[in-house]
């Protein structure tokens, strides 16, 4: 999945100057705006990614509208709150507007007839990769802010977070190493009125 692939190697770049700004030079106010950027470009890559194999016209349309609101969200925060310390609410909506997204690609799928097991494909791993991620960080994203002060919940945060961070680098890789075969997809869905209806004539391009 070309998307995917850009993905890892913009993420990669942006890391570079938040390490840096950690373990060499430390400027907290640097870091937190770097790590700002580092959201924003993860929740719209992994966000497209879903935009692009989602086929339902209504919904693509609601990505765009996320797309805005989390921009919005990201930046009014950042104008609005102290730069020396890291704010959680990007995180939040992160999490919140990515499992929407996820869950409507798992429902989408279901009512898709395809010659293709699901979990023989990419997509498959990486939705599960990042449902795991977002369902068990979210409400740790949500307290941690206050929380953060008590030190035996800060070992707590990084016991869990780096457990579902490694969980969902692992899915990753797993949905990365599939060879994924030819797909013919049935685009007829179960109810003709269905608001949420994949148009039979519209089909996806592959990433």
């Amino acid at each position: 999945m070309r998307i995917f692939f850009v993905y890892n190697i913009v993420l990669l770049i942006i890391f570079i100057p938040v390490f840096y700004y950690r373990m060499i030079e430390e400027i907290p106010e640097k870091r937190f705006l770097f790590l700002r950027i580092f959201i924003l470009l993860e929740y719209f890559l992994i966000s497209f990614t879903f935009k692009e194999v989602i086929k339902s016209k209504l919904f693509n349309t609601l990505i765009n509208f996320f797309f805005f609101i989390y921009f919005f969200i990201s930046v009014y925060d950042y104008l609005t709150t102290n730069k020396s310390e890291f704010s959680y609410i990007p995180h939040v909506v992160e999490c919140l507007l990515l499992l929407i997204c996820i869950i409507f690609f798992f429902y989408e799928k279901m009512k898709i007839n395809s010659n293709v097991i699901i979990y023989q494909t990419t997509i498959f791993w990486i939705a599960v990769a990042f449902t795991l991620y977002c369902a068990g960080n979210f409400f740790l994203f949500l307290f941690a802010k206050n929380a953060m002060r008590n030190e035996s919940f800060k070992i707590q945060y990084t016991l869990i977070y780096s457990t579902f961070t490694i969980l969902k680098n692992l899915f990753i890789c797993i949905g990365l190493t599939i060879k994924e075969a030819p797909n013919e997809e049935n685009s007829n869905l179960i109810k003709a009125d269905d608001v949420w209806e994949i148009p039979a004539e519209y089909i996806k391009p592959k990433l």
